[in-house]
């Protein structure tokens, strides 16, 4: 098997409406956690406002880079999604219109 080193690797990781994370505007630092693996990031104080009070989906997204022997996302942020509209019901069909004498 050959093995390529990389510099970063660009990451992206959806959040289903309902399932965003809570991150503390005051110290938007945070740890993802993946089995025994974990990758420290921090977003800026207003994408963490607004991950509080956004109803639909996001992605979190940056690029994972290795410093100290730790995984670091650096350039991290959230791309937000705008939430499903509700299905809307199909309206009954019209009768067409009586032709006029």
């Amino acid at each position: 098997m050959t093995s390529i080193l990389v510099p970063s690797i660009k990451i992206s990781i959806p959040f289903r409406a309902g399932s965003l994370p809570v991150i503390d505007p005051a110290d938007p630092r945070f740890l993802l956690r993946l089995a025994s693996v974990t990758i420290s990031g921090q977003v800026n104080a207003k994408a963490a406002r607004r991950l509080a009070t956004h109803i639909g989906g996001a992605v979190l997204s940056g690029k994972l880079v290795e410093e100290g022997g730790k995984l670091v996302l650096l350039d991290a942020g959230f791309q937000f999604l705008d939430p499903q509209p509700a299905p809307v019901a199909p309206a009954p069909a019209e009768q067409p219109l009586a032709a006029k004498q």
